[in-house]
């Protein structure tokens, strides 16, 4: 028979997982439907969309927790569903999941970073700007990679962990599971490998360099804008603080969100705390962040789709909802001394027909009816024997 805490987090964590995947599959239908987003704006979503849907099937998969105990971090994965998998996935499983949570924060400065080279390097192609905007995100990445395959034990030290995960949360001797984890302080049993160095070496670097190289790139867009003395429209003003303000809430949000489960996080490394039950708080918290993000980027494309309908654009008049391409065309329109002010519609009926666009709806179609079949369908068997029916 399953334990309590183990049965919570598996119906929790479903419903959770559930909802992050039903965000982002409304998000990337009216993504799809749309067909006059400009082609970076719909770049930077997919990638938000696609690191939703993944992080949302990895969380259903896995149905981990995180358990502070006698001096372990450990994080015990209750999927019935990954004990199944052999013993690399399984690692790659928790691997992917751990990035797939760093990569709340460590996406951040990407959007951003693409305004930016959209108002300064204009004549770039799209598929630069994109490399150059991620490549802070995919040196974090392999950056993670080297902490984050610590948590894969040695044998002594995964028994260690089985037991105190057990103790703390009062799981039954036969319940079956997968745990990873590290200890607060240098043991032999597993290679003198410490938790501390995960917190403060991967979890707070990326997140305050994260946070920092976000700050510096809306400044220097403020100030690239001002350096121009460009007397922008009423309209264009709006698209920019909308832009502004989706950026820093999808921003500020999660800091706000993930604060408390870093602390919980943190904390604990350092004093050697236990924490017991109490650190679930800390998994649901961590599940809630992609949530917000989806829910954020969901408002202000229904808010942009909404007032796109409601105006009907002339031949000259801008169609393009992405604030920083509004901005490069007029720097770019005052270093030409050219009344240009946005995409004609020949303009923009060429870039609606490129061919890219074709294979990457498709391909997201495909990807979210697998998700959402595999979904439902293991959501059913996951609760089924998280209540013991299956047992």
């Amino acid at each position: 028979m399953s334990s309590h805490w183990s049965t919570v987090t598996r119906v929790v964590t479903v419903c959770e997982s559930s909802i992050i995947f039903f965000i982002y599959g409304i998000f990337l239908y009216l993504l799809a439907k749309n067909t006059k987003v400009s082609q970076s704006f719909q770049l930077v979503l997919i990638i938000v969309a696609v690191h939703g849907l993944l992080y949302a099937f990895n969380i259903w998969l896995v149905l981990s927790a995180h358990v502070f105990h006698h001096g372990h971090f450990s994080v015990p994965l209750y999927g019935p569903l990954v004990q199944l998998l052999p013993k690399f996935m399984q690692d790659m499983s928790m691997i992917c999941l751990t990035i797939f949570s760093y990569l709340i924060w460590q996406l951040i400065p990407g959007p951003c970073l693409m305004q930016y080279l959209a108002l300064t390097r204009p004549q770039l192609n799209i598929y630069y700007r994109l490399l150059i905007s991620y490549a802070i995100t995919i040196f974090f990445v392999v950056y993670d990679y080297f902490f984050v395959r610590e948590l894969v034990p040695t044998p002594e030290y995964e028994r260690i962990i089985q037991n105190t995960s057990r103790e703390a949360f009062d799981i039954d001797p036969n319940e079956k599971f997968v745990v990873y984890g590290l200890p607060f302080g240098r043991m032999p049993e597993n290679d003198n490998r410490t938790c501390i160095t995960l917190a403060l070496g991967c979890v707070v670097s990326t997140y305050f360099a994260s946070y920092l190289i976000f700050g510096a790139i809306i400044l220097m867009i403020r100030r690239h804008l001002k350096s121009f003395g460009v007397k922008l429209s009423e309209k264009t003003l709006k698209m920019e603080n909308a832009f502004y303000k989706m950026q820093l809430l999808q921003s500020i949000l999660p800091v706000v969100v993930i604060s408390f489960p870093i602390a919980v996080f943190i904390i604990p490394s350092i004093t050697s705390s236990d924490l017991g039950p109490a650190t679930l708080s800390m998994t649901f918290s961590v599940w809630m962040v992609p949530m917000v993000q989806g829910s954020v980027f969901l408002y202000y494309l229904r808010t942009a789709l909404r007032n796109q309908k409601s105006s009907q654009p002339r031949p000259q008049q801008m169609s393009d909802i992405d604030a920083c391409e509004v901005a490069s065309v007029q720097c770019e329109s005052v270093r030409l001394r050219k009344p240009k002010l946005g995409l004609s519609q020949e303009e923009l009926d060429k870039m609606l027909k490129s061919s890219f666009w074709k294979p990457m709806r498709a391909l997201c179609f495909v990807l979210y009816w697998a998700i959402l079949a595999a979904l439902i369908t293991g959501s059913v068997l996951i609760v089924l024997f998280g209540i013991g029916v299956l047992e």
